[in-house]
C-alpha cells in the first residue's frame, strides 16, 4: 500500500466542531473531515463533492501530532444578528474562542485510486494546492 506523508502547520491553528458554525472550542488536532477538505483543498475537488469522491477513492487517513498542544484564548468580534440585522451598526459581540499555538501534525494519506493518488502526489512534491487551505 502507497501512502502519501506530509506535515500540516501553522502560527494558529482552529478545528471548530462541525455541528456549529461558530464554537468557540477546538479540536486538539484536525478530525477527519476536516483532513478531507484539506486533501480536497489540495486536490481542487468541489466543496460539496469532496466528501464522496475521496471515499470513492478508498481514502484511508492517519494523524500524528508532532508539537505539543498548546491552547490560547483570544477574543473575536463578531456582527451582532440578533434580530435579523446583518449591519455593523447594530453593534458586535465579543466572543472568547480557543485556538491552538503553533500546532503541527502529520498526516499519513493512502488512497485506493491510482489516479488520484498521483494527482495529490505531483501537488505535495510541487509544494501546490488549488484552493487555498485556512
Amino acid at each position: 500500500m502507497k501512502a502519501a506523508v506530509f506535515d500540516i502547520y501553522g502560527d494558529y491553528g482552529h478545528f471548530g466542531k462541525q455541528y456549529t458554525t461558530s464554537s468557540p472550542l477546538t479540536f486538539s488536532f484536525p478530525p477527519p473531515p476536516t483532513v478531507k477538505g484539506i486533501i480536497g483543498a489540495i486536490l481542487g475537488f468541489d466543496k460539496n463533492s469532496y466528501h464522496t469522491k475521496l471515499d470513492q477513492a478508498g481514502l484511508k487517513l492517519g494523524v500524528s501530532i508532532l508539537s505539543p498542544i498548546r491552547h490560547s484564548r483570544i477574543t473575536i468580534n463578531h456582527i451582532n444578528t440578533k434580530g435579523g440585522h446583518w449591519t455593523i451598526e447594530h453593534g458586535r459581540i465579543q466572543i472568547r474562542t480557543e485556538f491552538l499555538c503553533f500546532p503541527r501534525y502529520r498526516l499519513y494519506i493512502s488512497l485506493s485510486d491510482g489516479d488520484v493518488y498521483e494527482s495529490l502526489k505531483k501537488m505535495l512534491i510541487s509544494h501546490q494546492t488549488v484552493f487555498t487551505l485556512s
